[in-house]
This record gives C-alpha cells, structure tokens and sequence, in this order.
C-alpha cells in the first residue's frame, strides 16, 4: 500500500477501538491483529498474528471451518463463538464477518464483540474502504448536530436509505432523513456527552419516503483533519419492530373492539392516581354497560353480539378526546379513563355516549341502550375504592330502569 493507505490502514484497522482481526479462510491463519484485539486477547500483537484462529477459540476447527464457508457466501454475517483469552477466562463473543480481498488475498474479517457483560452490539464501525464497501453492513460517516452532513458512507448504507446516487444523500441534512427531525437533535447530543459506543434506536425515512426503522451503534472522534465525526453502522430492525409493536399491541389491546383491555386500563389507572395524588390534577372516569346484552346473544348469536361490541368501540373511539383512554374492561362492559377531568365533564361524557347508543340502529339488532356511572378521583381514596363507586353507581343506573347516567357520590 501507498504511504496514504498505509495511513488510512493504521487508522482505521490496526489503531481502531474495536478488537479486528484478519483470518485466512483456508488456513484459519490471523494475518493480521489490531492493538485492540491484542488488548482483548491479552497476548501480544505479534504473538497473535501469524497464529491460528483455534488459539481463541474453543470451538473444533470443523466446526469454525464450517462457519467461514457461509460467511464467504454471504449467508450469514453474524456467529456466536466463546473465546479464550490468554488469562484462561472464556467470553462470549458475537462474531461478525465477511470477505474481502486485501493485498491479493481472499480473507476474512472479523469484528469480535464482546457480548459477555453488555448488550450485544449488531455492528461495529468499518470505515476502511476496502472493507466498508464490501461488507453488507450499512456504515456511515457524518458530522455531529441537526444540520450535519454524511461524509461518507457505502453501498449498504445507499441501499438501506433506497439512494440512486451517492450525491443523493451527500447534498442532505442528516435530521431530514428523520421521521422526527428532532430526534436528530437528541442523538446528536446524547453521542457527544460520550466516550465509548452508543446503541439507540431510530425512526427514519428513506429517500424515496419509506419509513424505516434502524438500530444505529456509533461512536465520535476527532478525524485526522481535526473534525468530530460520528462513525456508525446501521441495521434494519424494521420487521424486529413491527414484530415488538404487534406483541404490544396483544398485550394491551382487547382483540374483539380494538380497545385497550382490561389489563393496561388499570394499569394507566394507577399511574393516573399516582400523578395525582403527587402533584395534584383531576381524573374522570365513565363505566357504562350495555342493556339486556344477554338478550341479543341468545336471540341473534354471539356473532352478531360481537358486531354490537365492535361498532361499540368505534363509536367511544369517536367520541373521546385523544388523551382518554378507553377499554373494554369486560363482557359488554366499558371504562373510559379522561385526564384532566372533572366530575362534570365525566357525567357529560357519559350522557353524550348513551344519546349516541341509543340514536344508533344495529344491524338485526336495531336499538340498543346503555347504563352508565361516572365519577371524579378523590384523592386519597386509592383504586379500588374509585371502581367501587364508579360501579356502584353504574348498578344504580341500571336499578333506576336503565338507559341512565347516575354519578358516583
């Protein structure tokens, strides 16, 4: 390599923090160990280079042979290994590779991360050119701040943000690639107060306007030329998150009406009814219940039931403020929890939602009534008196004739 290269070579592989290696594929040869890896390992650089692969680590050299053949095909990035260090102590490492030719040769390289005592990082940085453009990992170069510009990048990174063109993301600010721009400005901030590695989470767009999500690992320095930078890799954790997103949503949400169910409803309650009782405020709430609901079961089937529930939900959908929460607290039976509301507010809300039951037709059904409690938190009265009055009033509702509002005492 020219004087440049061997430069840029020092910079970015043998001075870099992260422990890299280079490993023959055929051999399992280390041609190459960088200060880190030789820090890591507890064994001089010299020692480590030129020795083989199976020193570290303590799986069969079949077994790792095995491995490599799917890295260098680029079916897999990522492999777990335990690796010995020259202390004895075993680590659990997350191994991640691929190949690249290096002065002349096939080989392949190796980020080893460390995952025994932290959080496993996915990617690590890969700026070396001759590396970065060949691995199918997204890494990136770019100055700190809302307003900072990608500096560089490679290929991965232009298909991960759909980019036709490297000037394409060149000639951008880095916050308009975030589906909130400000959150640029949170993980600028919260990158530069550190000193080691940083994992977050992001919520992006791509070019062509997909929204995207990604688990960026990053960290800052200081450029030969003076600059900060943030160097970074990026993975496309989009289906991982709508996988989490679709656990939550079961979790808290009643699958029938599509409101939240019962579960979360009590626990929002308690958070309400700690915030209150801390720093004061108001918290109304409505518990209703459809009429002679039974009735409409056994004539019409629980099929038609369900439609009632159904339209149900999306009628309090309609209704509600975005801030109160509503759930279907169980059976035909409701609870809206509305912040910032006082007793009056509650019992209106309540008397709004039974005019609208009862004005709507049903299919099969045609009409149907509700009965209804509303009431303020008092402080001090905890939970579980709260629902008692909210219930008790609800019953009185319905012991008065139905199709009634009564407000808790």
């Amino acid at each position: 390599m020219d004087e440049s290269s061997e430069s840029l070579y020092r910079e970015l592989f043998v001075e870099h923090p992260a422990v890299k290696l280079l490993v023959c594929p055929d051999t399992l040869a280390i041609v190459d160990a960088n200060h880190a890896a030789a820090e890591f390992y507890g064994y001089s650089r010299d020692a480590l280079v030129d020795s083989n692969f199976t020193r570290i680590s303590s799986r069969p050299a079949d077994e790792i042979i095995a491995d490599i053949k799917v890295a260098l095909r680029g079916e897999r990035r990522h492999f777990h290994f335990r690796h010995r260090l020259a202390s004895g102590i075993v680590k659990d490492i997350d191994l991640q590779c691929g190949p690249m030719h290096f002065r002349g040769r096939l080989l392949l390289h190796m980020l080893v991360h460390d995952v025994t005592e932290q959080q496993r990082n996915y990617e690590q940085l890969l700026s070396y050119r001759e590396i970065y453009e060949r691995l199918p990992v997204a890494f990136y170069r770019a100055t700190p701040g809302p307003t900072g510009r990608f500096l560089e990048f490679n290929q991965a990174f232009m298909r991960m943000l759909e980019a036709e063109s490297r000037e394409a993301l060149l000639d951008l600010d880095v916050s308009s690639i975030y589906v909130d721009p400000s959150h640029r400005s949170q993980f600028s901030e919260a990158l530069l107060c550190r000193d080691k590695l940083f994992r977050h989470e992001l919520h992006l767009r791509t070019i062509k306007g997909k929204a995207i999500w990604v688990a960026d690992t990053a960290f800052r320095h200081v450029n030969e030329g003076g600059q900060e930078v943030f160097d970074g890799v990026m993975e496309d954790i989009t289906d991982r998150k709508r996988l989490e997103q679709e656990l939550e949503r079961r979790a808290t949400r009643d699958e029938l009406t599509g409101l939240y169910n019962r579960g979360h409803a009590s626990t929002q309650l308690d958070h309400e009814i700690q915030r209150i009782e801390r720093y004061d405020g108001e918290l109304g709430a409505v518990m209703f219940d459809l009429d002679e609901f039974k009735n409409i079961n056994d004539t019409f089937g629980h099929p038609t039931g369900d439609n009632v529930l159904r339209q149900i939900g999306e009628l309090i959908r309609s209704a509600i403020r975005e801030v109160d929460l509503p759930a279907r607290w169980g059976g035909e039976e409701f609870l809206i929890l509305m912040p910032s509301t006082n007793e009056r507010g509650a019992a209106q809300m309540a008397e709004k939602l039974r005019v609208m039951v009862s004005n709507m037709r049903f299919a099969a059904v045609g009409r149907v009534t509700l009965s209804a409690g509303s009431a303020d938190y008092r402080r001090g009265e905890g939970e579980e008196a709260f629902l008692r009055r909210l219930d008790r009033a609800l019953y009185a509702a319905k012991g008065g004739g139905r199709d009634r509002v009564v407000e808790a005492r």
